[in-house]
């Protein structure tokens, strides 16, 4: 109901306010994570089980990618998604099985035979589905079943690496559950392409519920592993980061010189804060390389939406409502109203609420980023600017100290348009745009007189309103809209 979409807005609102304040790569990664396990935000799961989702892949962007695939298998969320409490023993149900190789780990590659995708056939499919047999969702969420889910740590002890309370206690984040009698125990067979991998039958009688969960346990974690040691699994999983972080074209060149030793890196031990560290610190990251001929990596990715409120709202300082003394200002007002379902909503990107268990098409589709620009989104994305601009932010702060503090103002007007270029833009334009955007701030005044007299200006407030159009058409321009 309104209730439940209410309190996911709020999730989604906290995070937000996170990841602005975030100067670490943690909350990106949460984001890039959230684009490979993806799971909705609709009714009927509880919002406190997407904040724990969310709690969790923020725990693992930097670190084991197996341990984060087993978590996020037993997770509430994906459970729930994927209709995992439907798969029992004589009726299995293959839905979260297939989205684990095909979107999650290994992929999707051409059919090249009846039930054969390259890199999976159908027969893995129902081996992965047996393996998932009995779990099931856990949808109360009190603290006495916030628990382990296969109690091999006792204690309040965390679950989840890595998560704290405000007080710096660790915490358990509640798991789903088994249902020893849904599960099935018989051998589960894989295919070459996994290596002719095989989990042994198990028998049951005689053994105890306790026996039974921790086999059912055993089996996951071995279906990781057989998933880990696929040749294709690493490669799949660095070609997303790419994209994700870099560029949306991967010719063959960059598949043998960037995604290849990538992989390499990353299959060692599937170390996310190794691989990304080496993607990242590459020069090829930077475009100092040859590998993009129309040296497009830097400025050569349109901005998601989320990108793009991020960033604008760190550039310009904006003034956020507090989220204590001003609750309902900033969860309702600012990031429900003119953040979420003003701007990343109609702009296609309902956040951690995407279409399809795909996620975004941007992140998947031909196309990718360029995807988040259409005729659809082109309005929320200017729009936002407007909204912003036209909020008092600016006129509550000091606006000739923002200017003074944020921008070096040269020696003359064609350095200080240059000088604001270089903090808004990824790449400083030609000549002719620079001028434009200087007609913006002088129109019809002269520039030596405006250069000379600017910070007075401003500080007398007759400058403003130019300097804000000028912040306006540099945001809603080509080179602004991209990474």
């Amino acid at each position: 109901g309104a209730g439940d979409k209410r309190l996911n807005d709020y999730v989604k609102a906290w995070w937000i306010d996170e990841a602005i304040n975030d100067n670490t790569i943690t909350s990106k990664m949460t984001l890039f994570l959230f684009s490979n396990f993806t799971v909705g935000i609709k009714n009927p799961v509880e919002s406190r089980f997407y904040f724990d989702y969310l709690k969790l892949l923020e725990a693992y962007t930097l670190g084991n990618w197996k341990e984060l695939v087993y978590q996020i298998t037993i997770s509430n969320p994906m459970l729930i998604y994927l209709n995992a409490s439907d798969n029992k023993v004589g009726s299995e149900n293959e839905n979260f099985a297939r989205e684990i190789l095909e979107l999650f780990t290994v992929g999707k590659g051409d059919q090249i035979a009846d039930g054969d995708y390259s890199y999976y056939k159908e027969q893995d499919v129902i081996a992965a589905a047996k393996v998932l047999t009995g779990l099931k969702q856990v949808r109360n969420h009190t603290s006495d079943h916030r628990k382990n889910f296969d109690n091999s740590l006792e204690g309040d002890v965390n679950v989840y690496t890595g998560l704290t309370d405000t007080e710096g206690n660790l915490f358990s984040i509640k798991t789903g559950e088994v249902n020893v009698g849904f599960h099935n125990y018989s051998e589960k067979q894989f295919s070459n392409y996994f290596g002719d991998a095989k989990i042994d039958a198990y028998e049951t009688d005689g053994k105890t519920n306790s026996d039974k969960t921790e086999q059912i346990v055993s089996e996951i974690r071995s279906f990781v592993d057989i998933i880990a040691n696929h040749e294709a699994t690493a490669k799949y999983v660095c070609r997303k980061l790419y994209r994700f972080f870099v560029h949306s074209e991967i010719n063959n060149e960059i598949e043998t010189d960037i995604i290849v030793p990538l992989a390499n890196t990353f299959r060692v031990n599937y170390d996310l804060n190794e691989v990304i560290t080496q993607l990242l610190s590459s020069t090829h990251f930077y475009g100092e390389d040859d590998y993009v001929n129309s040296d497009n990596i830097i400025g050569g990715m349109m901005k998601s939406p989320l990108d793009l409120v991020s960033q604008v709202i760190k550039l310009l300082e904006v003034s956020i409502p507090d989220s204590f003394s001003e609750a309902s200002q900033h969860y309702n007002s600012f990031y429900r109203t003119t953040i979420i379902n003003g701007t990343l909503v109609p702009a296609g990107m309902d956040l951690f609420n995407p279409e399809s268990v795909a996620c975004y098409k941007a992140y998947w589709q031909e196309g990718y980023d360029k995807l988040w620009f259409s005729s659809s989104s082109v309005k929320p994305r200017f729009l936002f600017f407007n909204n912003l601009l036209n909020r008092s932010f600016l006129e509550n702060s000091n606006f000739e100290n923002f200017i003074s503090e944020n921008f070096e103002l040269g020696d003359n007007i064609d350095e200080m348009i240059e000088n604001i270029l270089d903090v808004f833009l990824p790449v400083m334009p030609e000549k002719a745009r620079r001028d434009y955007y200087k007609s913006i701030l002088v129109g019809d005044f002269d520039e030596v007189d405006i250069y000379a007299d600017y910070l007075d200006a401003v500080a007398e407030a007759e400058m403003v309103e130019q300097t804000k159009d000028l912040f306006r058409r540099i945001c809603w321009s080509q080179e602004f809209q991209m990474n």
